[in-house]
């Protein structure tokens, strides 16, 4: 198997694929330093895991393959961006400045009117994507590079002037609902944010509102990996809608979703079948990559209770407010679902503490995922009925990666975050960027709090 060379940017540091001609970053001509020999060959150089190894069942090879993407090559350049101008650095979402007076939206976004989805407004001036599959506008003003400020923006988004690449509308998404809010980021080292976020607030007939929330991480290894998880987000999104709207209860629902993202996403293993956003494969690249997957965690919060579902590694926990109700049972932050991983079977079978399964290269290799091949992958259901207020969090792996105990992501939270969850949301992705940002960050906090029991407004 012929080795392609990874390429690091002489003046950003920006790590590039070995077909890159450009960095995308800062549009310096990157062929001036190496030339691949083989730009259909597998990415050197990343460790095993789940984004370097396709799954494969429960069992999962020593040294899993690693493969890349295939890559677009930018316009020619008329002139080359200067360092340090705007849209060259990774973007970080501001912390929250707690919460706003009622009624009041933040800057660039409507205020919010039932349970329709309301546009976000990102940290670095970009919208957000609206509702739970819409799509944002272009990336800074519309139609004007963040770099020099042309107006023409190339359709495959490097600037038609000088080149440089623009921020697509997946790089930072946020949905706010009044059930909850949750925010996917692109991190600090991908490419792209093949992580995804659907998030929906529905009224119910007899008075009621139910929320339904759905985080789904795409798998690197595979095809179409950003298509596989927005099309399970909003393939379980509708399915759990229609179930709830004819009076089905929370559970059902909520493996009506499981079923629907399931199917949706093994669709997708056809080359001919369009993604969420009307693209069809590129077949030269399903000869590198596997059957398009991704893990799966959805909940469907119903005032104090909430059924949570999950497949894979991404995970749900329960974060009780700060200070706990004398008492409680439910008083203890714990973490509500089971990996399906490599390092989760060997612990579980005794063969490997939860440090050593950890420091494992294999660590992230999941054994249960959505897709076509994912034969025996069964999605798992649990039932949280706390009694006393707190926070339902749903989350990818670019986030519990650098805060994985429960005791630590909840005094990441304020005391209160049914006060402000996007700013909770907003404070949590912004420690997963202070420490790293190596993946894909995707946050939902859903505030749940029992009869009786007060909660900050």
């Amino acid at each position: 198997m012929t080795v392609a060379t990874r390429t690091t940017c002489p003046r950003c540091g920006t790590v590039s694929g070995a077909d890159d001609r450009y960095c995308e970053q800062c549009g310096v001509d990157l062929r001036r330093r190496t030339l691949s020999a083989d730009p259909d060959a597998p990415e050197a150089g990343t460790a095993p895991g789940r984004e370097s190894g396709h799954p494969g069942g429960s069992e999962v090879p020593d040294s899993p393959p690693t493969l890349v993407l295939g890559r677009r090559t930018p316009p020619a350049r008329r002139n080359r961006p200067a360092a340090g101008r705007p849209g060259t650095e990774p973007h970080r979402p501001a912390r929250s400045a707690g919460p706003l007076p009622a009624g009041q939206a933040p800057a660039g976004q409507a205020p919010a009117g039932g349970a329709g989805a309301t546009a976000e407004q990102a940290p670095d001036g970009r919208a957000g994507q609206a509702g739970q599959g819409g799509q944002a506008g272009q990336g800074g003003q519309a139609g004007v590079c963040v770099n020099c400020g042309a107006a023409q923006v190339f359709t495959d988004e490097y600037c038609e002037e000088c080149g440089h690449a623009q921020p697509r509308p997946r790089d930072h998404m946020e949905r706010r609902q009044p059930g909850g809010a949750g925010i996917s980021d692109r991190g600090l080292r991908r490419r792209r944010n093949e992580d995804y976020l659907a998030l929906l607030t529905l009224p119910l007939p007899d008075g009621e509102t139910v929320t339904v929330a759905v985080v789904c991480d795409g798998v690197a290894s595979a095809n179409r990996a950003d298509e596989a998880s927005e099309a399970a987000c909003v393939a379980s999104l509708e399915a759990a809608r229609r179930l709830l709207e004819r009076g089905d209860d929370d559970q059902a629902a909520l493996r009506a979703a499981a079923e629907a993202a399931a199917a949706a996403v093994g669709a997708l293993d056809d080359p001919g079948v369009p993604g969420p956003q009307g693209r069809t494969a590129r077949t030269s690249h399903r000869r590198q990559l596997g059957a398009p997957a991704c893990t799966w965690v959805a909940a469907v919060v119903r005032g104090h209770r909430a059924w949570v579902g999950w497949l894979g590694d991404s995970r749900a926990y329960w974060l009780p407010d700060r200070p706990v109700p004398a008492g409680a049972v439910a008083g203890t932050p714990e973490r509500l679902t089971e990996d399906d991983s490599w390092a989760a079977d060997m612990v579980a079978a005794g063969l490997l503490s939860e440090e050593e399964a950890r420091r494992d290269p294999r660590a992230h290799a999941i054994t249960g995922w959505l897709g076509a091949d994912a034969e025996g992958s069964q999605a798992r259901f649990a039932r949280l009925d706390p009694d006393c207020p707190g926070t339902l969090l749903l989350c990818s792996d670019g986030l519990w990666n650098h805060l994985e105990d429960p005791r630590d992501l909840a005094g990441r939270l304020p005391s209160r975050p049914a006060s402000d969850p996007l700013g909770a949301a907003r404070d949590l992705v912004a420690a997963a960027l202070d420490g790293g940002g190596h993946d894909n960050i995707t946050v939902a906090v859903l505030p749940m709090a029992p009869p009786g029991t007060a909660t900050a407004s």
